[in-house]
């Protein structure tokens, strides 16, 4: 979702600097989010975690020589990896995006998951040198570069299998917030705020 620059005046005011303004906020869509990948991801998590869970089965019906305890083992990281994959990454995506909150200023773009504490990614100009559209549907990801980002600045907003990167996940009204992030890193942001009622991309 997007939203006037003055919303989430209370979440980024701290972090603000001498002579920095808030150009624009925004949050990640809510709620539970299926992408393309997630049709070739799914299948492959739910075969993982039905050869996890027949393994587990087996070795424990198999115990005749009291040596199965020792397959069991083996086999609960690969039913654990399977289970993440195929259901609770959903929740653990869902439950980031709604603590994720986006800004950018006349100075710099910011990412704040508000955890306790708070994990705060502030992306200078000279950070913003790979900016990228990926499409999806009426929302896109502003991706600011994909492992080229130092690694004290990467937000990780993806879980398997999306990557790794650094950005802006899942916005509405996307075309004014990439226009704000070009002419920041072209150092051409100033404080006049934009029209963020042009259509979507």
């Amino acid at each position: 979702m997007s939203t006037n620059p003055t919303q989430h005046t209370d979440l980024f005011g701290p972090h603000l600097k001498s002579g920095e303004q808030l150009l624009w906020t925004g949050q990640p869509k809510q709620g539970f989010v299926f992408t393309g990948i997630d049709y070739v991801a799914i299948p492959f998590s739910i075969i993982w975690l039905l050869f996890s869970a027949f393994w587990l089965v087996l070795a424990s019906i198999g115990d005749e020589d009291g040596a199965a305890w020792v397959f069991v083992i083996v086999g609960l990281p690969f039913f654990y990896v399977g289970l993440q994959m195929s259901v609770i990454r959903f929740y653990m995506d869902k439950n980031r995006r709604a603590i994720t909150f986006y800004a950018v200023t006349n100075q710099r773009a910011m990412v704040i998951e508000n955890y306790n504490p708070p994990r705060n990614y502030m992306y200078e100009a000279a950070d913003l040198f790979d900016l990228r559209i990926n499409r999806r549907n009426t929302n896109c990801d502003l991706l600011f570069g994909i492992w080229k980002i130092p690694q004290r600045k990467r937000t990780n907003l993806f879980y398997w299998p999306y990557g790794i990167v650094s950005g802006f996940r899942m916005i509405e009204d996307a075309a004014p917030v990439m226009q704000l992030l070009e002419n920041l890193r072209d150092h051409k942001t100033h404080t006049t705020e934009p029209n963020l009622n042009q259509t979507n991309l």
